[in-house]
């Protein structure tokens, strides 16, 4: 390592190494188990996958059963799938490592890039190196090896500390993103800088607020309103499909076993004629199926034992 001089008034310090695989390995799995870490983003995947199949489904055909095996398949792929990108990408040549007030010079080969200190997300000092750790999470870890000795380290480490701290704006807001961090800034210079992560952090939870809002709104189960439920015989077309819903809160809660024929009828009316699923004891229509360009019907159908008590209740299509 030798520190330079690019002019009398703006010094800089460059460090020559070369990494390993064994240490892109370490580096992922302590940014995995951080508090704050990669782990978040995986469960999150995972989650996100499970969401999308109750979206794309009835809530009375998604258990939590089922819910729970979308989001550990998901989450389990990404664990075992996404470290191997870093692995990847890894480059073994040595690399010439540049810090100065302006930012971040690095090179490997003929290849080379400026990195702005505003693009740094945070400078943390680990065990056995110094991690330099860029806005979209990619990190410079630049090993003890690199230096000559603690003292040219932690030379490194301070005019590094500085120059960031010197090129960004201190966060106007607490934040909750990354707990534990006491080194990272979470604000950049709103002159130079790309949109800030927290406000994409806030659009996405924004985001998610209003698809959970709207999935509330249009498909989330409903109690049992006896005018919305007589209502729903004739109105074949209700945009809400509060028939269907009340109709899926029945199934998801089983609110109907175990109820007789002359209870369940008191409650729901007298199911008209049909000559669909003759197999079922009970038949109600609930109205066209919800979905894009829908084309069959959606019915609750209930079976009885031989005593007329309820033993099973189901929507099903035509």
């Amino acid at each position: 390592m030798g520190r330079d001089a690019q002019s009398s008034e703006s010094p800089s310090i460059t460090a020559r190494y070369s990494s390993s695989r064994r240490e892109v390995w370490r580096y992922y799995w302590r940014a995995w188990a951080r508090l704050a870490g990669l782990w978040r983003v995986q469960a999150g995947l995972g989650l996100s996958a499970a969401l999308v199949r109750v979206l794309s489904q009835q809530p009375s055909h998604v258990g939590a059963s089922e819910f729970f095996a979308t989001w550990l398949s998901v989450t389990t792929a990404a664990v075992a799938l996404l470290p191997l990108w870093p692995l990847v990408r890894f480059k073994s040549d040595e690399r010439t490592l540049t810090i100065h007030p302006g930012g971040i010079s690095t090179k490997i080969g003929e290849r080379g890039a400026e990195i702005r200190w505003a693009d740094v997300r945070q400078i943390r000092d680990e065990r056995d190196a110094v991690l330099i750790v860029s806005q979209n999470g990619n990190a410079f870890i630049v090993p003890a090896r690199a230096f000559n000795g603690d003292v040219q380290r932690m030379a490194f480490l301070v005019a590094a500390r500085e120059w960031h701290e010197a090129n960004v704006k201190p966060a106007r807001w607490s934040s909750v993103w990354e707990v534990g961090s006491e080194d990272v800034q979470k604000a950049r210079s709103p002159e130079t800088s790309r949109p800030r992560p927290r406000i994409v952090r806030l659009g996405v939870l924004w985001l998610l607020g209003l698809i959970a809002l709207g999935w509330i709104v249009a498909r989330a189960p409903l109690p049992f309103v006896d005018e919305w439920w007589r209502a729903g015989e004739s109105d074949w077309g209700d945009p809400l499909k509060k028939r269907h819903r009340i109709a899926d809160a029945f199934v998801m809660t089983n609110a109907l076993i175990g109820k007789s024929r002359s209870e369940l009828v008191e409650r729901l009316g007298t199911p008209p004629e049909t000559g669909y699923f003759s197999d079922w004891d009970l038949v109600y229509p609930l109205g066209l199926e919800r979905g894009f360009m829908a084309i069959d019907s959606e019915w609750l159908v209930i079976r009885l034992d031989a005593s007329g008590i309820a033993v099973e209740a189901r929507i099903v299509r035509d």
